[in-house]
This record gives structure tokens, C-alpha cells and sequence, in this order.
């Protein structure tokens, strides 16, 4: 079974319990993209993680995942051998599902430490930054050098 996650997509909220933190913290700021681990002593599958937050208590502890940005550059023609999706509202970029024999997986193998992943998140494509299925029609048009800037999130 896939692993669900949990994670602020699209905007960081203006009001409400993560707002109030940002406002008073310049550390430790909750951002666009950071994944839910754990909701006061919580962990699991994202339905999990939502009923947690959902809980009426006084106070919440919650652990967040920060990914680390990287650069990949795939050559072109060739298949770059992966599946993505996205959901159709509320999703800022689309997520890896599946990565099968291609570029990428050819990326991969010449780079282990640096691997991409599934759940990794595909923000940018040739420098540009767009909607899910701007980024996807980006990737699909290339015709040579493909150049991706990718959220990693670390197992």
C-alpha cells in the first residue's frame, strides 16, 4: 500500500494555530511544503495525523519535515520514467508516484546519495515555476536538457 502523507501544500495558513506560531517565531517558521511526522505523540498514515490535529486540546506538539532542495539535470531524448500526480485543487506541485527505468532512474543510479524518491515534489522545471500540469507540460515538451529543481523529502 502507498504511503499517505501529510503536508501543507500551496499556502501557509494566515489564521489559526500555525499562523499564531509564525507570528512569533522567526526560527522554526512552519512552510509551504513541510510534511506532518507526528501530532502530539501521533505518528501514522496521514488520516492519522488530521484526526490528531483535530483533537480538542489545550496545547499541540507537532513535528514537522523540512525538505532539501536538488537540482537535477536529465539529458534528453529519452524517457525520463516517471509517473506523477497531483491533486486537481490545492496542489502546488506535483508529487513523484512511481519512478520507473528512464533518466531518472539513470540519475539515480550515478548519484545513490542523492537519489530522488517517490513523495519527492517537483517544484520547478527548466527554471520555472508553475501549476502542477504547467510543470508537467514543461517536462513533456523538453527537447534536450531538462533541468528540475526537486523537494526531497529524507526517509
Amino acid at each position: 500500500m502507498a504511503r499517505m502523507d501529510c503536508r501543507l501544500t500551496g499556502q501557509t495558513p494566515i489564521d489559526g494555530a500555525v499562523a499564531e506560531w509564525n507570528n512569533i517565531t522567526a526560527e522554526n517558521r512552519v512552510e509551504v511544503f513541510d510534511r506532518i511526522l507526528e501530532v502530539n505523540g501521533t505518528k501514522g498514515q496521514a488520516p492519522d495525523l488530521v484526526k490528531a490535529l483535530a483533537a480538542d486540546t489545550e496545547t499541540m506538539s507537532i513535528t514537522v519535515q523540512r525538505p532539501c532542495e536538488r537540482q537535477v539535470k536529465l539529458q534528453k531524448p529519452g524517457e525520463i520514467g516517471v509517473i506523477l500526480n497531483y491533486k486537481k485543487v490545492g496542489s502546488a506541485a506535483p508529487w513523484i508516484s512511481n519512478i520507473n527505468a528512464g533518466l531518472l532512474s539513470q540519475w539515480n543510479d550515478r548519484r545513490p546519495a542523492h537519489a530522488v524518491q517517490t513523495h519527492d515534489r517537483i517544484v520547478a522545471v527548466n527554471g520555472a515555476k508553475g501549476t502542477p500540469e504547467e510543470l508537467m507540460l514543461k517536462m513533456k515538451e523538453a527537447t534536450s536538457t531538462l533541468d528540475l529543481s526537486i523537494l526531497h523529502y529524507a526517509v
